[in-house]
């Protein structure tokens, strides 16, 4: 049996003596959202919502659930412009309004694509696909909720 000890942190318990607690922004390269890239007047100002496919897709959490049928698109230059939430393959994407909980990992569905208002992109750990697997532990998961819960206006 693995020599236990505790976390510290009331809701994870004991964990294995070999295995130290870090907070993600530690762990993470990148944590970011849509709104990182500027105000809501300059995202209003320099990113149109396109109907019809364009030079990258808007990926919201509903096109990663199967839930939409219409994509959105934008042009180059809210492409760029949105740069810091630009997404490639193996991207941790969380739902921070609505479905908060629900957790992917970005496969690609389009040539270019850039991360929707509604999420968070999470990036650059040693092992993305463990991270993805972590917050799908019910604990964790759970703690997402009551922390996504907390932040609805009520």
């Amino acid at each position: 049996m693995r020599e236990m000890k505790d976390s510290g942190i009331e809701w994870i318990s004991d964990i294995p003596k070999d295995w130290y607690i870090a907070k993600l922004n530690n762990v993470a390269s990148k944590i970011t959202d849509y709104v990182a890239s500027g105000s809501f007047a300059d995202l209003n100002k320099n990113v149109a919502y396109l109907d019809e496919p364009d030079y990258a897709m808007l990926v919201r959490t509903a096109d990663l659930s199967g839930t939409k049928d219409k994509r959105v698109y934008i042009n180059k230059d809210a492409y760029e412009f949105l740069s810091n939430s630009n997404l490639h393959g193996g991207k941790i994407i969380l739902s921070n309004i609505g479905s908060v909980g629900n957790v992917y990992i970005y496969t690609p569905i389009y040539e270019r694509s850039s991360l929707a208002p509604n999420a968070i992109m999470v990036d650059g750990c040693p092992n993305n696909r463990y991270v993805y697997y972590w917050f799908l532990n019910p604990i964790v998961n759970e703690e997402l909720k009551r922390i996504g819960g907390n932040m609805v206006a009520k």
